[in-house]
């Protein structure tokens, strides 16, 4: 019951804020939306060392005047990215992938 609780307090969550999520991008899609975003004049912050696939995870913020992807990497190889949902539209169109309302429980 208490996970079926906390997830329906993180749905509502990300409802009420308008945000959607990618998830499971690959190394390489990973460092293309980070590569590509800089390149298209967002800033990198909330991080001390540049992405690499090898660590075990990795956090950083993609900010462009008040719009902001949370990026994160995790240690099983995957990434995500999370944001409004006019700026996801545009992420998950550039990589072909689907944008989820919220994250997926496993």
């Amino acid at each position: 019951m208490f996970k079926a609780l906390a997830r329906k307090y993180v749905e509502l969550k990300y409802r009420r804020n308008n945000w959607r999520i990618i998830e499971n991008l690959s190394a390489e899609q990973f460092a293309v939306v980070l590569r590509n975003y800089r390149e298209d004049g967002w800033e990198l912050t909330n991080t001390y060392r540049a992405f690499d696939a090898s660590l075990p995870d990795w956090k950083g913020k993609l900010r462009k005047g008040t719009s902001t992807l949370d990026c994160q990497w995790n240690a099983s190889g995957k990434g995500r990215i999370i944001g409004q949902a006019q700026v996801m539209g545009g992420v998950a169109d550039k990589l072909g992938v689907s944008v989820h309302t919220a994250p997926t429980f496993r």
